[in-house]
């Protein structure tokens, strides 16, 4: 078995080393580091030695991983959209009078934030990732 294996977590993943014992031809898993994938960190696992392929490897799926976030959080944004058309809807149609009565500041202290961050962002006042 080639490769290595990504258990992805929170902000990162374990990585693996599958291993076939040929004897009882049982899969196992080696851990032989943690990532940070924020950070760009690889932490190697004291008692499994990486070679520099695996190293390679890992620095690749690091600057896959980090595309792929920044898509999800792009596909985020687009699904936002969306539902926010659909609460438009909703609230232009079958909403009853208490619902809008609880939705209402909720909804428009959210709208606000949002507001006040894309005209941050557009005007260059705030780094991304940035908050107040």
């Amino acid at each position: 078995m080639t490769g290595l294996y990504f258990r992805v977590r929170e902000g990162g993943a374990l990585v693996f080393r599958p291993e076939e014992d040929p004897r009882s031809r049982r899969l196992t898993l080696r851990l032989i580091a943690r990532v940070n994938v924020s950070r760009g960190v690889v932490r190697p696992v004291a008692r499994a030695a990486m070679t520099a392929a695996e190293s390679a490897r890992i620095e690749s799926w690091i600057a896959e991983r980090r595309a792929q976030l920044a898509e999800q959080a792009a596909a985020r944004a687009r699904l936002v959209i969306e539902e926010m058309n659909a609460v438009t809807e909703w609230l232009s149609g079958p909403a009853r009078p208490e619902e809008v009565a609880a939705l209402a500041e909720p909804l428009l202290l959210a709208m606000h934030d949002l507001r006040s961050a894309l005209l941050r962002r557009q005007s260059g006042d705030a780094a991304p990732g940035a908050t107040d």
